[in-house]
């Protein structure tokens, strides 16, 4: 028989079995929906490669929210050891990697403009998931917000730049023109200088509480912001390194390039880095808190860098540029 204390253990693993498939499927009812809308997308001239890229999108979205999900979990059960040494947070790590092959597919197939703003539909998975596994509180705000961030995002992702031919391959001399472009050039040292500051605030900030053994709200505030901005920041470097990739890849002869090796190297240090800082933060702070800070981040940062490296602005109409912005 089990003690009292064994009971409520069990009770505590049935609920949370529970309420992780009442997450599940409302999530996939959500999914399910979007899909529909994007489909519904053909009326505003979306290629079929497009359509097929947003939908292995939302449906990598998803699935990696469920495993940051369980890496916030993990941290809650913190047994002592390092948070990779955790069998619910490699699980969970798993799943997010598997979300990601999902994107990296999808983000191939459609302009980086329009992807990226895919991240804030993750929110909604982040609400749902926050609220029944993890049982944390939403609010007026949250909801709002939510709302306001996905309205934008469908938007974006109806009237962004939609080529008529979408290719995947991206030849040597292309990347090589993209990556001497001033702006890429410019934009690259202004988004590393604004990293840069952030992260030593965010020491610097550590540290005085550390002495002080108090730390003001609005300390609290900006570590729980700081972390996950600079993980979306990042985060959009593996984006554009990450397309540029599958672009190489898609040639036989790229496979011989040193600059093909370049560009993995540039998709997984960024992306350790990433999942690093974002541990750091779900290690601290409540997932609302972290998600979409780091999903409205990572989108931002990301439509920025498509844009400027890729030079999606030539396939915009003055009209779909009004809507888009």
């Amino acid at each position: 028989m089990l003690d009292d204390t064994e009971r409520r253990g069990h009770r505590i693993d049935i609920l949370s079995e529970e309420s992780f498939i009442n997450s599940l499927l409302m999530n996939l009812i959500v999914l399910i929906g979007l899909i529909g809308v994007v489909y519904a997308g053909d009326g505003v001239s979306m290629s079929r490669n497009i359509a097929i890229g947003i939908c292995l999108g939302l449906t990598g979205g998803f699935i990696d929210n469920f495993g940051i999900c369980l890496q916030k979990l993990s941290h809650r059960e913190n047994n002592g050891r390092p948070y990779y040494l955790q069998p619910k947070w490699l699980c969970g790590i798993g799943l997010y990697f598997m979300g990601n092959i999902l994107n990296a597919t999808g983000l191939g197939m459609t302009p980086q403009s329009i992807f990226a703003a895919l991240g804030s539909v993750g929110l909604v998975t982040n609400a749902v998931n926050s609220r029944l596994i993890l049982k944390e509180q939403l609010n007026a705000t949250i909801i709002l917000g939510t709302l306001i961030v996905i309205s934008g995002s469908c938007l974006a992702v109806l009237f962004g730049a939609h080529p008529e031919k979408t290719s995947v391959a991206i030849s040597i001399e292309t990347l090589v023109k993209y990556f001497k472009a001033g702006a890429f050039i410019t934009y690259l040292f202004a988004l590393g200088g604004t990293i840069t500051g952030i992260f030593m605030s965010l020491k610097s900030v550590e540290r005085s509480s550390t002495k002080s053994h108090f730390m003001p709200s609005w300390k609290l505030r900006f570590l729980s912001v700081g972390y996950p901005l600079v993980a979306g920041m990042i985060g959009s470097l593996t984006a554009v390194f990450a397309k540029s990739a599958i672009g190489l890849g898609s040639n036989m002869e790229s496979f011989g390039d040193i600059r093909f090796y370049l560009m993995i190297i540039g998709v997984l240090v960024p992306g350790a880095t990433q999942i690093h800082l974002l541990n750091m933060g779900l290690k601290r702070y409540d997932q609302l808190l972290i998600i979409p800070a780091f999903a409205v981040s990572l989108e931002i940062f990301s439509i920025m860098g498509g844009l400027i490296f890729f030079q999606e602005y030539h396939f915009f109409s003055s009209f779909r540029l009004v809507i888009f912005q």
